[in-house]
């Protein structure tokens, strides 16, 4: 049995607009966002640099602190050693990451599930903006471009 498309698929939306894969037309970022599309059409056009900071398009995300230790306070951090870029953003690995253990028994567990981005099939129906700003309120977990801070959330 075929699996149904999703209303969002680049199938459907091909059906809908036929000239949806065209590149000499205008995009909105949230007509490719489900596969980054949107983000590698402003690279092609040199509009966004992937390993430029994206500090000034997401000032949540400047100045990040990084903990000291998984099991420390989340207060208990020390500067990233790097900005955030575009391309840790679009590779998922910004230094967020997800800490796979349950129960909840490292402080920044509790704090990333306080914040309501917990990983898990319950995510908060909230605006990007807010997103962003809960976002921003969490030291990152790894430094910036570490291979093993995956982060299974997209966050552009």
């Amino acid at each position: 049995m075929a699996r149904p498309r999703s209303k969002r698929s680049p199938a459907v939306v091909r059906e809908r607009r036929p000239d949806a894969a065209r590149h000499d037309l205008p995009y909105r970022l949230d007509d490719q966002a489900d596969h980054g599309g949107g983000d590698l059409l402003l690279v092609e056009q040199c509009k966004l640099r992937l390993d430029d900071p994206v500090d000034d398009l997401l000032p949540e995300l400047a100045n990040r602190r990084v903990l000291k230790s998984l099991e420390g306070p989340v207060d208990d951090t020390m500067p990233a050693q790097r900005p955030i870029s575009a391309r840790d953003l679009l590779t998922f690995t910004f230094g967020l990451g997800a800490v796979m253990v349950w129960p909840a028994r490292h402080p920044i567990q509790k704090a990333v599930a306080e914040a309501g981005l917990a990983p898990g099939p319950s995510q908060p129906d909230v605006s990007a903006d807010d997103f962003m700003k809960r976002l921003g309120s969490l030291p990152l977990i790894y430094q910036p471009a570490n291979a093993g801070s995956i982060t299974p959330v997209p966050t552009f």
